[in-house]
């Protein structure tokens, strides 16, 4: 038992930088998609002319959700880029395409 799990210890140090990899693209597909979810919501939001000038909002909200959607897809808020990575990492370490 010792063995096999050194065996996979070993797997891992030797693929890390692939599974580094991984894990920022399951990450960051994580984040697109939660960017768009929260651009969506936006959009079934009436606004109203409440606070006078809006210039210059809309580039603020995309870059709010933007930065909101980077952070809940590094916590995981999801479980998308879980899934994703799991399904993938088992495919490097068994030494497959992760296709």
């Amino acid at each position: 038992m010792i063995p096999a799990a050194l065996s996979q210890v070993t797997k891992v140090a030797e693929h890390k930088e692939e599974l580094t990899k991984l894990k920022k693209a399951c990450d960051g597909m994580e984040s697109s998609f939660l960017r768009q979810l929260l651009h969506t919501m936006r959009e079934s939001v009436t606004e109203t002319d409440l606070g006078g000038d809006k210039t210059g909002m809309d580039t603020y909200r995309d870059m709010l959700d933007g930065a909101m959607a980077d952070k809940m897809a590094q916590r995981g808020t999801l479980g998308i880029s879980k899934m994703a990575y799991e399904a993938m990492a088992g495919r490097i370490l068994k030494g497959k395409e992760a296709r």
